[in-house]
């Protein structure tokens, strides 16, 4: 039930950003008009043989820039365990823009949840994912991602 809460959230946020909110400005106005405009099946397909960086930059493309967002881009990207743990905890000690603070613990639910890299365990993570959580000024997404910390930290 909450999931669907944030889908309907992170849709309804997704109208206003605009494509160089997103990592790689370029990058992502790149792949706008081409990746994303493939179906979903393809776009996964593809997904798949890219490097971690480009895997990243379309994930956060994906959620911030287009709509409904590409929340199915989060699984195969969990899936790289340890290595897309490490790309997103420097990101989150870096960052202080709330919706790729959202987007990257919702990536850390999806790394837990397909059990690719035991986030419950690795007490770094979760203190940068607090303090990164903490740097959230607007309140909803604050709200939001708190749910999701609580769920790691069970």
């Amino acid at each position: 039930m909450r999931l669907a809460f944030l889908r309907s959230i992170i849709a309804l946020s997704t109208l206003y950003n605009v494509a160089v909110a997103a990592p790689g400005g370029k990058a992502c106005r790149k792949f706008l008009p081409t990746f994303f405009r493939q179906p979903v099946q393809r776009q996964l397909a593809h997904f798949r043989k890219y490097d971690l960086g480009t895997q990243y930059t379309l994930y956060l493309c994906g959620m911030q820039s287009i709509h409904p967002p590409a929340l199915y881009l989060a699984e195969p990207l969990a899936k790289r365990g340890a290595e897309a743990v490490n790309i997103v905890k420097n990101d989150l000690a870096e960052t202080h823009d709330d919706l790729r603070i959202r987007d990257l613990v919702f990536l850390i639910v999806e790394i837990d949840k397909v059990g690719t890299y035991d986030v419950r365990h690795d007490a770094e993570l979760l203190r940068t994912i607090r303090e990164s959580v903490s740097r959230i000024r607007d309140r909803h997404w604050k709200e939001t991602t708190e749910e999701m910390l609580a769920r790691l930290e069970k």
